[in-house]
């Protein structure tokens, strides 16, 4: 009996021995993918702006000159992934009672460093490359003058950023 018991460990020891001997293996790949789309987003902070009320209060009879209506320090911020780069641009139009002289109205930030008409679509900035970029210390201005009818006066700015 004792026979028995060792030959049958022997046994199953040269089994087990012989199976690990020859080890099985499998194996799969997995291909992961995804795309990406272009996109660029434009952000401006503050969508409604009152630049005040014209009276006459802001005008000075011993330097017969006006006080321009101003708001300054809004923000906002494009972001892309274009490997090229993006151009913002910005226009005026009016869309009030009255029409602005939109010479006299006007904007300044980013890469327009002094006030600069908007009665033209004008360049705020570019940029060369994706990313994010912050569009700093925008102004809006409108310059008074006896030529402005009573009435609501409505600009409506339009920012663009277009990839390049």
């Amino acid at each position: 009996m004792v026979k028995r018991t060792v030959i049958g460990a022997v046994l199953t020891a040269l089994v087990i021995l012989g199976m690990a001997g020859y080890a099985a293996e499998d194996g799969s790949t997995v291909e992961v993918s995804w795309s990406a789309q272009t996109f660029i987003q434009l952000t401006i902070d503050q969508l409604d702006v009152d630049l005040g009320t014209l009276d006459i209060g802001l005008y000075d009879a011993e330097a017969d000159a006006w006080t321009a209506l101003e708001s300054e320090n809004h923000t906002g911020f494009v972001l892309s992934n274009y490997p090229g780069g993006y151009v913002l641009t910005v226009q005026a139009a009016n869309s009030g009672e009255q029409n602005a002289d939109l010479d006299r109205f006007m904007i300044r930030g980013w890469d327009i460093g002094d006030w600069t008409p908007l009665n033209q679509v004008r360049t705020l900035g570019t940029r060369g490359n994706a990313g994010r970029q912050n569009v700093d210390d925008i102004g809006y201005r409108y310059e008074p003058s006896w030529d402005d009818e009573p009435g609501e006066y409505v600009v409506q700015v339009t920012f663009t950023a277009t990839t390049q």
